[in-house]
């Protein structure tokens, strides 16, 4: 659904490996793109990558260790590093917490979205709770809190592993939006009864 050349680009490198399929369709939006490409996966694990995302090339390699490492997970979640326009990175995560491997919980979630886009997670979860819901801002929050609802249980390992570019215009810049669709996952949360008398 690009309205650029990605596409073209795409189709070059699936000719080039056959390990590569390209599915188009008509843009409505992120969540509908990401549910699209779910769909029609095979793994064991998915992981979803935006437009302002990129994978390091240890990320595969990493993330297969730490999963063997740490089985009965369900989302596995890494570090990154933003990176800026002037070419700087910076860690995605702050705070001690981030220095070590944890698992974050539903309190958690509730309190700030806290997982970066780009974990591992297990396909069963996608078709457990309804996939990413396309009338959310943030469909991604919204997934991983339905999803850590239902009893996905998370694990963080503090290597950075992916990039996200920091460029104007981008849709997570428009803080407003942010936090409003922030708000919203939330108050669906509380609507669909799966949440504690104390969390609500």
């Amino acid at each position: 659904g690009s309205s650029d050349d990605t596409l073209a680009i795409a189709r070059g490198y699936a000719a080039c490996d056959s390990r590569i399929s390209v599915e188009t369709q008509p843009n409505a939006g992120a969540g509908a793109a990401i549910t699209a490409a779910i769909k029609r996966a095979s793994g064991e694990f998915i992981v979803q990558l935006g437009a302002d995302d990129a994978l390091l090339p240890e990320y595969c390699r990493t993330t297969d260790a730490f999963i063997r490492a740490h089985p009965g997970y369900d989302i596995y979640a890494s570090d990154a590093y933003r990176l800026l326009p002037d070419g700087r990175r910076i860690r995605y995560h702050e705070g001690p917490r981030f220095a070590g491997v944890f698992s974050l919980t539903v309190d958690d979630m509730l309190d700030a979205p806290q997982i970066f886009g780009a974990a591992a997670f297990r396909r069963e979860w996608f078709d457990r709770v309804g996939g990413f819901r396309t009338e959310y801002y943030n469909e991604d929050y919204d997934f991983w809190l339905r999803a850590m609802i239902a009893g996905a249980r998370h694990i963080y390992q503090p290597v950075s592993l992916a990039l996200y570019r920091v460029v104007p215009g981008q849709k997570t810049a428009d803080g407003i939006h942010a936090r409003e669709g922030d708000v919203a996952v939330l108050r669906s949360a509380i609507a669909e009864g799966g949440l504690t008398p104390r969390q609500v």
